[in-house]
């Protein structure tokens, strides 16, 4: 069993539906494998709506039944698997399409098997070995909520920040605007909260570790409540010093 994640914006959102992309054809991820376009097609034909209706849109890739979203449809583009689902009128359904909507999710994963014979071992035009999978047995597309599992790892979790923020505290703090405007504004089941307030713990912490990171530079003067910080002298780190002191 395999699982592949995809961080992009959400292709639409109207209503109880949401269509994103939850798996990308023609790039070696960060296990080496290569997904080809056609690598599901069997599977949806077999598996989806005009086959057993057995594919399913589960949050975080847990199979309890509180925990699925929908029976969505499934099909495949140039770019990659796209999915389009409509979430259930459910608790833990509510809080997804919440945080749908206020911006807080645009991670998506795949779980799929990989049948004999239908991958290889191959070269990138750089040497980079890679194994090309042709085909994958898909079960389910999730919606990933960070820390939404108990068991994944404090160092996972942070790893999975600094891959979403890509180094850019901008994009951080935008995040933790949006996070802090959850929890306060927020009408989530008490299951959500906590996680909600891990994710906006991260984000300052990360934020402020990216501030260290940057010391080597010139220096500008931070607001009151903050030290003298060493950042270029860009305008918008100047206002996002401004904002972060009044968040933090």
């Amino acid at each position: 069993m395999k699982s592949k994640g995809i961080n992009g914006d959400i292709l639409d959102l109207s209503g109880r539906t949401v269509v994103a992309y939850v798996s990308k054809f023609g790039n070696i991820d960060l296990d080496g494998d290569m997904i080809m376009k056609g690598a599901y097609t069997r599977s949806i034909n077999a598996r989806g709506k005009s086959g057993t209706d057995e594919l399913f849109h589960l949050s975080n890739h847990r199979p309890s039944p509180e925990f699925v979203l929908s029976k969505p449809e499934f099909e495949e583009d140039a770019f990659g698997l796209k999915m389009t689902s409509k979430i259930v009128d459910t608790t833990h359904g509510n809080d997804i399409l919440k945080l749908y909507q206020a911006g807080l999710v645009s991670q998506h994963s795949v779980m799929f098997s990989v049948p004999k014979d239908k991958w290889e071992t191959k070269k990138s035009g750089d040497g980079t070995e890679y194994t090309s999978i042709t085909e994958a047995k898909l079960y389910e597309g999730s919606t990933v909520v960070w820390g939404a599992n108990p068991e994944t790892p404090t160092v996972e979790l942070k790893s999975l920040y600094k891959s979403h923020f890509d180094n850019n505290i901008i994009t951080a703090f935008e995040r933790m605007q949006k996070l802090t405007k959850a929890l306060k504004k927020g009408t989530f089941t008490d299951e959500m909260f906590p996680l909600l307030e891990l994710q906006l713990e991260f984000t300052k912490n990360f934020i402020l570790e990216e501030i260290e990171a940057i010391k080597s530079t010139q220096t500008v003067t931070a607001p009151e409540s903050l030290e003298t910080v060493e950042v270029s002298k860009d305008e918008s780190i100047v206002n996002f010093l401004k904002e972060l002191n009044k968040e933090l």
